[in-house]
């Protein structure tokens, strides 16, 4: 309306003022791209090196990812010793390590169950543990009195279907929320790779199939409205059933212990506090909500007929 009359009142003079689209106004500087850490190379051809995953540490502290600088200081030195190059930068990344009480409670819940498993199996000794396909190497610190080494392609360039490390490297391998993630056919393999690292035994924590939980048509829901990509996987790949672990942990002669953890509803229904904050940009308000959530709750959220997940141990003799 206003460009109009002055269209009008310019009209005797030959004169027209035009609205700038977007595309006609000065160009956006480009985007810069993500810097490409030269350090998951060098890993890869030599990952038993500590001294290539303390320069990674140090390239994520550099770039501000400070969780991954953290577990990569953490694989250092529990693959090269402590040393004061690992202490002082281990006591560098520190004060800027997010806090883990404001974290989602369903990524919290995992973890803290996990270390709670490894802590029931370890009692007061200082064991190593290795975390296979830990994302960021989170659980790096939820157990910092164990040597901890972290498998993970994006963070260190080691994957778990290409373990570099020698059979029984590790007191305790772990793996958490990722055997929902591989072909059916490929779990036995999978599952074998991660026990002939491990002296003493394998702990997983991931979703099972549920009789009665309508798990596909919840995931479909989650897809649907988030695109969640691990829900995708989740359906491609189907979950896993206990019968299914239990028959392996026969066939090798391992003992197989199944704890149930957390609860449907209450992950199903943190999915939605995790995508609709985001959407609002109610960071404070998310991270309040967590904190309660990963304290007041924390010990009342297991559900012996709707797990969400189970702790799965399998026990070498």
């Amino acid at each position: 309306m206003f460009a109009s009359l002055i269209n009008r009142a310019l009209r005797p003079v030959g004169l027209k003022l035009s609205r700038l689209s977007p595309s006609a106004s000065a160009p956006r500087a480009a985007a810069a791209p993500k810097p490409v850490n030269p350090w998951l190379e060098t890993i890869r051809q030599k990952p038993l090196d500590a001294a290539q995953h303390l320069g990674n540490a140090r390239w994520f502290m550099q770039h501000g990812q400070y969780t991954k600088a953290y577990s990569a200081a953490r694989s250092a030195e529990c693959l090269g010793g402590a040393t004061k190059e690992t202490e002082a930068l281990l006591a560098e990344i520190q004060p800027h390590l997010p806090d883990l009480l404001e974290t989602s409670h369903n990524r919290y819940y995992r973890l803290y169950s996990l270390a709670k498993a490894i802590r029931k199996r370890t009692g007061q000794q200082r064991q190593s543990v290795l975390d296979v396909g830990g994302a960021e190497g989170e659980l790096a610190r939820y157990i910092p009195e164990h040597d901890y080494c972290l498998a993970e392609p994006l963070v260190n360039g080691i994957a778990g279907e290409a373990l570099p490390f020698a059979e029984g490297s590790f007191d305790w391998v772990v793996s958490c929320h990722v055997l929902e993630h591989i072909p059916v056919n490929d779990r036995g393999v999978f599952l074998d790779s991660l026990l002939k690292r491990a002296r003493k035994g394998l702990i997983l924590l991931n979703p099972f199939h549920v009789e009665g939980t309508n798990e596909v048509e919840r995931l479909q829901l989650i897809l649907d409205i988030t695109g969640a990509p691990w829900a995708q996987e989740h359906l491609d790949c189907i979950l896993p059933r206990t019968e299914e672990l239990e028959d392996y942990a026969r066939s090798r002669g391992l003992t197989c212990i199944l704890t149930p953890n957390a609860t449907i509803p209450v992950s199903f229904a943190t999915v939605w506090v995790d995508f609709f904050s985001s959407k609002a940009r109610m960071g404070e308000a998310w991270r309040r909500i967590n904190r309660y959530m990963n304290t007041s709750m924390v010990d009342h959220v297991d559900s012996p007929t709707r797990p969400t997940a189970y702790v799965a141990e399998l026990l070498k003799p």
